[in-house]
């Protein structure tokens, strides 16, 4: 069964939000009214498909040449991945943030301390190969 989201209801993808949603419920709560919310969900779920196509993309390029049975190219293509997925979630303007480059850090550490977020990222790497 196919989905448009990249890994649905994946662990990875739920411990990435996890990771930062912190920081981003602070900072959007504190900016925004209840009806600019309502508002920007709407606008949100009406874009939502075309950029989750746009990730698709991006992610499909930035592992189109990776062996997926070789861990050192598996290593060396999820930081790339985990940064789009990250400024996808969160928006371009994460990247500034002190906390961008700790949240990667945290992620590849838990990716190879655990090995079902390993077996996750390679599933997912492979369905983006298809």
């Amino acid at each position: 069964m196919s989905s448009d989201r990249i890994t649905p209801g994946s662990s990875l993808l739920e411990t990435m939000r996890a990771l930062a949603q912190g920081k981003a419920q602070s900072r959007s709560a504190a900016a925004s009214a209840p009806s600019v919310n309502a508002t920007r969900t709407d606008q949100a779920s009406s874009i939502s498909e075309h950029s989750t196509a746009q990730l698709r993309q991006r992610l499909q390029s930035l592992v189109a040449d990776t062996d997926v049975d070789d861990p050192a190219a598996m290593d060396m293509v999820r930081e790339p991945v985990l940064r789009e997925i990250i400024l996808w979630e969160f928006g371009s303007d994460f990247r500034q943030s002190t906390h961008f480059q700790p949240m990667i850090e945290r992620i590849n550490q838990a990716m190879d301390l655990d090995e079902r977020f390993r077996a996750q990222f390679v599933d997912m790497v492979q369905n983006l190969k298809h």
